[in-house]
């Protein structure tokens, strides 16, 4: 009886060895993997701890215009940021970290900027609420050059090739304007089966360009001709942005098409390459 007691006072002992060796191993794989509300804290300490590049105290009531980078020829960077109820467009140095100036157009009924599209030759392309679109020089912070491109608010633009701009807005049309010799004109206009386009861009070959709608659809298109190509229609939700990728290795120096929607899924495509 004694023995049998000693036998069942060691198993116990194991077993409680063994309940500590798993509780120990479950309290390290927590800690080599730790769950989402853990994991969003590191991330929010790291942002925390980190120190920003640049710090700009930004003017008064954002547009909900989305910020541009724009490459200037003396190899500085500035970023463009539309705010305000008017039509303002602040510039700031991403260097000195100081406001370069303001592009602002005096006794024009064009509402707030809406879209922002920056060019390689200090010029940024700028959509207004009365859809109206602007080009901007940079260099002298004056305007070159107009054109009444949409009767709706412009939502997004684009360049492609050396002289196209892509302009897109809640109408069910997207307008293909010229861009030459100092001179912005309507080139040609594509109709589309719904309206509203949320995003557009072109591929960085210029050999055709995409739209992202208010219907859920991308729509793709060749240059120059601007003839459909093909409907892509997986989100359930409008798509709010489409970026074409640079050459990827993966796909042997094809390019891939992202596209990120209001459904909270982004669709990856190799098309065309």
């Amino acid at each position: 009886e004694e023995e049998e007691e000693e036998d069942d006072d060691d198993d116990g002992e194991e077993k409680e060895e063994e309940d500590n060796d798993t509780s120990t191993r479950e309290t390290k794989r927590k800690e080599a993997a730790p769950g989402k509300e853990s994991f969003a804290k590191s991330k929010v300490q790291a942002y925390m701890d980190s120190e920003a590049v640049a710090r700009w105290n930004a003017p008064p009531a954002p547009s909900f215009c989305k910020l541009r980078f724009c490459q200037r020829a003396n190899g500085q960077t500035s970023v463009a940021m539309a705010f305000g109820n008017g039509n303002d467009i602040a510039l700031f140095d991403t260097d000195d970290k100081t406001q370069q100036g303001v592009l602002h157009l005096d006794n024009s009924n064009t509402g707030m900027c809406m879209s922002l599209c920056p060019r390689l030759d200090e010029q940024l392309v700028a959509g207004y609420e009365s859809g109206a679109v602007h080009v901007w020089c940079l260099k002298t912070m004056s305007c070159l050059a107009f054109v009444a491109a949409h009767s709706d608010p412009v939502m997004t633009l684009g360049f492609i090739g050396v002289h196209g701009v892509l302009s897109g807005s809640s109408e069910d049309k997207l307008q293909i304007l010229r861009w030459k010799n100092n001179k912005l004109t309507v080139k040609q206009t594509v109709k589309l089966p719904q309206p509203g386009v949320n995003y557009v861009s072109a591929r960085e070959d210029n050999a055709l360009w995409a739209t992202g709608g208010w219907d859920s659809k991308l729509r793709l298109f060749d240059w120059p001709k601007n003839a459909p190509l093909a409907v892509l229609d997986v989100h359930s939700q409008p798509v709010q942005c489409v970026m074409f990728s640079p050459p990827l290795r993966v796909l042997r120096g094809g390019r891939m098409l992202a596209a990120a929607s209001k459904d909270r899924r982004i669709s990856l495509w190799n098309l065309f390459n």
